[in-house]
């Protein structure tokens, strides 16, 4: 098998140069057509100094132009470095001061902020407009030697101690893991699957690319993400699949059914179930290149009421095990039952942290800690939240510390602390408990408008309780005690911003 994207798309093109690689809305990409934008993606790079290893940051907000960044970076040997086009100026600071990276393609909106922070990041050499690599013209594609085991993708996932981390992918892995669970899903050229997902994460970048890499199905894809025209696009192109953010999925079925739109002649949506938690759903993560479990053959299958909640069955190859969290013992076969921590090995592992040596991410042999607990009934995985305190928002990770910081920066208060609420639509939802100094008030309109110029909306708290500041239960320890505080927020609180 080739390892390598740039090879595995000429091997899908050596089968079907003319099939449709890509849809997006009324536009028509074939396989053959994607390869040559991103050979003159990648030949405009090199052009602007890009060489074998570097790392190019995606910073737009523009699907289309997105892409052919991202294959051009892959094809010339760079390590493409996709950034959510919501960071605002001091995250941007970080990501690219972290990543080193030396070309920046940006969309219109990005362009004066990281034109503006150039001057302070002395390995970026040069900030390029995404539309100039959209229309990229002819050039020579410089062809280099890429191995399996050469770095491909850096995402940058949320961490516990707050600063996000650079997460490294070869193009070994991800070339495997396409075609793993391309298999173990049953696509095919023949699939047309609505992809919903954001192109900057790695469900979007890495888990539909390089499924649709694997076998040449067609990916269907939007601008923007909008109940009516995803499901005009599923029935126009006879979408077969369509893959989205559990978020996104339930506003989607909740459309359906508010409108009453007859989705009964789209093969994605007709087999929908009334109960939707009777179908199963996916785990995975930034570090495991998207899922390890999945429904894998059981896709289509309506589930029975004891496996409500099920995140399918172990994708093959995957090493997966169960940890007793407090004795950090593996649980045996026979009683899986029991929750533990998720621990997982394998070909489909990142390659480790930027700048973190390998005894900091992995065990001694060699098995990754996920910091989700999980348990098996039958062989079926289900999920039971994460160890750490880190808030899963409409799909988007959010680490508390990132948010209190943001909020203590802010001024105006002494404690911040920041936890996640249930929430039916969107998981959880950021709240934030916040005391003012004594004889202080505290404005938290001003407060979460100051907040929102520092970090990316959808990691503001939608729910805000002001305390005084003796009023801030501990533990023994010294701690905020994050169980109390979750109380007085479900029990009050103000919704601002988002949330009113």
């Amino acid at each position: 098998m080739s390892e390598h994207f740039l090879h595995r798309l000429r091997a899908t093109l050596s089968r079907q140069a003319a099939s449709p690689g890509l849809v997006f809305g009324d536009q028509s990409f074939s396989y053959g057509e994607l390869e040559s934008r991103a050979e003159k993606s990648a030949a405009l790079l090199q052009k602007m100094g890009v060489r074998p290893g570097d790392r190019v940051a995606l910073y737009t907000a523009s699907k289309l132009p997105f892409l052919m960044a991202h294959l051009g970076a892959l094809f010339a040997g760079a390590v493409s470095v996709p950034l959510n086009p919501r960071f605002t100026r001091e995250e941007m600071r970080y990501f690219l001061t972290d990543s080193e990276a030396r070309v920046a393609v940006v969309g219109a909106e990005q362009q004066a902020l990281v034109e503006a922070l150039q001057p302070e990041l002395p390995a970026l050499q040069a900030v390029m407009p995404d539309a100039a690599l959209w229309n990229a013209p002819p050039g020579r594609f410089q062809e280099h030697v890429v191995t399996a085991e050469d770095s491909c993708l850096m995402i940058y996932s949320s961490g516990t101690t707050g600063w996000p981390k650079g997460v490294v992918h070869t193009h070994g892995a991800a070339v495997r893991h396409g075609f793993n669970l391309a298999r173990f899903d049953g696509l095919s050229n023949d699939t047309r699957i609505f992809c919903g997902m954001p192109f900057f994460w790695v469900g979007g970048v890495g888990f539909m690319l390089s499924t649709a890499l694997a076998v040449g199905n067609t990916l269907l894809c939007l601008e923007r993400w909008q109940p009516d025209e995803a499901i005009d696009l599923m029935e126009r192109e006879a979408a077969t699949a369509c893959a989205m953010q559990p978020y996104h999925r339930q506003r989607l079925g909740a459309h359906i059914d508010a409108v009453g739109r007859d989705v009964s002649k789209i093969p994605a949506l007709s087999a929908l179930p009334v109960d939707r938690t009777l179908r199963h759903t996916q785990l995975g993560m930034t570090e495991t290149w998207g899922p390890y479990s999945s429904a894998g053959p059981e896709a289509g299958r309506i589930l029975p009421e004891e496996l409500r909640g099920s995140f399918g069955l172990i994708a093959p190859h995957v090493q997966f095990r169960l940890v007793d969290m407090d004795t950090h013992e593996v649980i045996p076969a026979d009683e899986q039952d029991r929750i533990g921590e998720v621990q997982v090995r394998g070909y489909m592992l990142m390659a480790g942290l930027l700048k973190k040596e390998r005894h900091e991410t992995f065990d001694d042999d060699g098995w990754y800690h996920t910091g989700d607990r999980g348990w098996l009934h039958d062989g079926y995985l289900f999920f039971g939240g994460r160890l750490t305190q880190m808030i899963k928002t409409a799909g988007a990770n959010v680490s508390p510390l990132e948010v209190e910081r943001a909020i203590e920066e802010s001024g105006g208060v002494v404690v911040a602390a920041v936890v996640g609420l249930p929430d039916e639509e969107r998981g959880q939802t950021v709240a934030a408990v916040v005391a003012a100094p004594a004889g202080t008030t505290v404005d938290v309109q001003a407060l979460e408008r100051r907040v929102r110029e520092r970090i990316s909306s959808y990691k503001v708290p939608r729910r805000w309780l002001v305390v005084d500041e003796g009023d801030v239960p501990h533990l023994a320890t010294g701690k905020a005690d994050l169980r109390a505080l979750r109380s007085l927020l479900l029990a009050g609180g103000t919704p601002v911003g988002p949330g009113r």
